[in-house]
């Protein structure tokens, strides 16, 4: 059975995974304690040359941008006349019912 976790990271560790996707020779300079930090969770690597993302990572990061996305819609609103997905209730209506 394939389990899912849920990562609650940081700022610094989602730009962090985010730059990981570029190559190496392409992107800014890392923060080597968040890298670090990733690394111990299994979304990176540190291969002979720099630090790479792993299989989990990508997942973690493609599961994360929807919730991002989601998140995003949220705070800039929405209106409420727009129509709805068909089905269940939206994610966005979830993460509302659930703020105080």
């Amino acid at each position: 059975m394939d389990v899912e976790f849920e990562y609650d990271l940081t700022r610094d560790q989602w730009e962090t995974l985010k730059a990981l996707r570029i190559p190496a020779s392409e992107r800014r300079a890392l923060k080597r304690h968040v890298v670090d930090q990733l690394v111990t969770l299994g979304l990176a690597v540190i291969d002979a040359t720099s630090p790479t993302i792993t299989p989990a990572g990508r997942r973690v990061l493609i599961r994360g941008s929807s919730k991002l996305l989601d998140l995003a819609v949220y705070a800039f609103g929405r209106n409420a006349s727009s129509p709805q997905p068909s089905g269940s209730e939206s994610k966005v209506d979830a993460f509302r019912r659930s703020c105080p």
